[in-house]
Order: C-alpha cells, then structure tokens, then sequence
C-alpha cells in the first residue's frame, strides 16, 4: 500500500474512528487502513461501535494494513494543515508515515514502526447492514442530538439510561433524553423517506457523540445530498452520511416514560429575551454554588430578577442581583432551578425568546424555543429545587 494525502483530510477522520475506541485496553487502539479506487478509508471497532469512513487520496498502490490510531493522530495534530503524508507499509507490514511538504530544509520525519504496531487485528468483521434504508435530513438529526445530548447522563442508575431515545415517524423525527433533573425533548416534522412504520431505539451516549461529530465532519465537506440512511437489524442500527458509516448496539435499558414528567397544567408563563437571559445567568452563575448552580427566579410585573441560590451555606454574603425587563403582569411568583440547565437550553434555541412556563405548586418548570419554525418543537422539563 502506498499513498498521499492531506494531514488535514486524514486527521478529521482519525478523530472520528478515535472516537469509537472505547477502554484503554492496547487492542482497542486499533484501526485498518484500506487503499482502493482513489480513496483511504478507515474502519475501526470500540465496544458497541463500529465507524467506516473514507476520505480522497493519491494512491500509487493498493493495500491494506492495521496499526494504532492515538499516538499518530496527536503527532499529526502537531503537523502544519496545509503539509501531505505519505503511508507506506513496509515488508513487515508496518505502516509508516513520512510527512511532505514542509518549510524548505525541514525535516521529514518517520514515525517508528513499532510505535504504530504490526501485524495486528481489528476484533469483530463489520456487521452487516440492510439494503433497505430510511433517509431524513442531516440537519435535522443533529439539531436533535445537539439539543439534548447534555441531558443524557454518563451512567446509567435505576432511574436513569446513559442514552437517548430516537424515534422516527414517516413524517417525524423525535430525540428524548432525560438524566433525572431534567428532561429535553426535540422534535421536528419532516420526511422520513421509506419508513413505512414508527421506529423507535435507545442510542448510548456515545453513539450519539461520535454520530454527531460524523454530521458536523460531513457538514463540513459540503457533502451532497445533505441526508442520513438509517437502517436497523435485530438490535443494531446503522447511521450513514456521505462516505461515513456508523453501526452502534442499540441499548437494552427500558427509555423511562417521559410523557408522565411532563407538565399538563401551569400556573403562568413569561417569554424573556433570549441573549439577556443568557448573559445575566451567566454573571449569576458566578457567584451560585458550584455544585448545585440554583438561581433563584422571581417572576414579577413587568420584571424578571435573578440571584444565586443557596441552598448549604445560607449566610454566604456573596451575591448579586440581576434583572430583566418582560412583559408580564399575572400574580408574583419564585422558582428555583439549576441555572446551568438553563444556559443549556438558550445555547441551543434559534428564536429571540425563551418561553418560561411554571407548574403548579412544587411542578417542574417548562422551558420552550417559540422561534420562527413551526415544524420544530424544543421543550426542556427542569425539576425545581426548594426555596
């Protein structure tokens, strides 16, 4: 095998297939390196995950070979974008990589055989996927794993699944995730073309991280069309765009029922300007507590006020006030929620105003993005903390 590519190109790729390597077991850290037709492409395997991807090369000579994958990607990182490597594998079945183009009277460095390693093998063919696929738009699928992908939590509890529900419509498409404090819920009314029946599965937390960096990297390329081929056999799933495939297990766990969590009743709602909330939080944000974050919101007459919570040390002097402007003149009210969650959400919202919805009594507090799109409804259940 011989070739030439742009660092660039092939450090955007190594970054995906890094991404599904999972453990810090030596045989995770594996990748196989194929040159064929004008292309390099990359297959590895972590864990529940397996990731082929491809990007243009200059191939001189086909082939073939499996070598690790961290210790030459932060090498490259180091490398100027606008430098090409050449990889070559030697009679021993090393891959090597000599990078060129460099300032005049550089040097052209080799990474060491061994460091790469040799004659090593990948565990587990990559599986099978169906020749019948649903197509939806990209944008849409990551819009959703963006919006709730900080709710999902990192371990799983009795409560709580380390993964987001995925659930596709013929005309719909729907992501959940909720880690027990709060709940994110996005949906989007678009064509799910060739879906003949309602699709639902749990997608771990990783899958749904690396499926993201494979949507921005495609993004990125300009790849056309702009769409996502999803297919499904037993309990995997397979998420393809452009010349990147994703094939994950989908989880076990039973998704927890979202529906019961969410409010059907509220006290009042305020629609507060979506970048002064934002601001403000964050300069509250400075002086809450670091663990729970609680910002107390005082919901009155024509203003909003914003202070850190306490809830240990209550005779902290430290504190600031910040208010805000609305057009509101229902009865008083005050809540408390974690202010973090609530950055969260104004990062995530394309309108100019976040729509505050109260529940009764001690109910969870309803935040919603009435932006500009009708097709799009973005909702976030946060439980309160007790003032």
């Amino acid at each position: 095998m011989e070739l030439t590519i742009g660092v660039q190109a092939l450090v955007a790729e190594m970054r995906l297939v890094q991404s599904v390597i999972s453990g810090d077991r030596a045989d995770r850290d594996l990748v196989r390196y194929e040159a064929a037709d004008g292309a390099l492409t990359l297959t590895a395997h972590g864990g529940e995950m397996w990731l082929r991807c491809a990007c243009d090369a200059d191939v001189a000579e086909d082939g073939s070979a499996v070598a690790r994958v961290k210790l030459p990607l932060s090498y490259l990182e180091l490398v100027p974008e606008d430098a090409s490597v050449r990889l070559t594998v030697t009679e021993n079945n090393d891959l090597r990589m000599n990078i060129l183009r460099l300032k005049a009277n550089a040097q052209t460095p080799t990474i060491p055989a061994e460091a790469l390693g040799s004659n090593l093998r990948i565990e587990g063919g990559f599986p099978h996927v169906p020749a019948d696929r649903w197509s939806l738009p990209s944008d849409t699928l990551h819009t959703g794993l963006r919006s709730t992908i900080s709710s999902v939590p990192k371990e799983a509890s009795t409560l709580t699944v380390p993964g987001g529900l995925l659930t596709l419509e013929p005309e719909k498409v729907r992501v959940v995730a909720t880690d027990g404090h709060r709940l994110a819920v996005y949906s989007r009314t678009d064509p799910v073309d060739g879906l003949q029946e309602p699709f639902s599965a749990v997608v771990g937390r990783r899958a749904m991280l690396a499926l993201d960096g494979i949507l921005v990297a495609s993004g990125a390329t300009g790849e056309d069309p702009p769409v996502v081929k999803v297919a499904s056999k037993d309990r995997m799933v397979s998420f393809e765009c452009g010349q990147r495939r994703l094939v994950c297990q989908t989880m076990p766990n039973k998704f927890p029922d979202y529906q019961r969590v969410m409010p059907a009743a509220f006290s009042g709602e305020v629609e507060v300007d979506r970048a002064q909330l934002a601001s403000a939080l964050r300069r509250v944000s400075v002086f809450s507590e670091r663990r729970s974050k609680a910002v107390r919101f005082d919901i009155l007459p024509g203003e909003v006020k914003l202070q850190p919570h306490f809830l240990k040390d209550t005779s902290r002097a430290d504190t600031t006030e910040e208010t805000i402007e609305v057009e509101y003149d229902g009865e008083p009210a005050a809540v408390g929620i974690n202010g973090g969650y609530v950055l969260d959400f104004t990062e995530m919202c394309r309108g100019p105003k976040v729509r505050m919805r109260l529940g009764h009594s001690r109910g969870p507090v309803q935040l919603e993005d009435p932006g500009p799109d009708p097709d799009t409804d973005y909702r976030y259940v946060i439980m309160p903390v007790r003032l």
